[in-house]
C-alpha cells in the first residue's frame, strides 16, 4: 500500500522512518502507519520526531 501511495505522490511513514525501509524480523510484525500526502505525512512525522521511536 506504502509502495502505491507513494507512486501516486504521496508518502507512507512509522511516523519515524519510511514503511517500506522496514526490514521484517517476524512474520506477523505490526508498525505503526500513516499514509497520505506528502505534506500531511510530513507534519506528522514532526509530531512523531519528539518521542522514541525505540518506545
Amino acid at each position: 500500500m506504502s509502495w502505491l501511495v507513494e507512486q501516486a505522490g504521496g508518502q507512507g511513514s512509522t511516523g519515524h522512518r519510511r514503511i517500506l525501509e522496514v526490514e521484517p524480523t517476524s512474520l506477523h510484525q505490526r508498525v505503526a502507519v500513516v499514509l497520505g500526502a506528502s505534506s500531511e505525512v510530513g507534519l506528522v512525522r514532526e509530531y512523531y520526531s519528539f518521542t522514541d521511536p525505540t518506545a
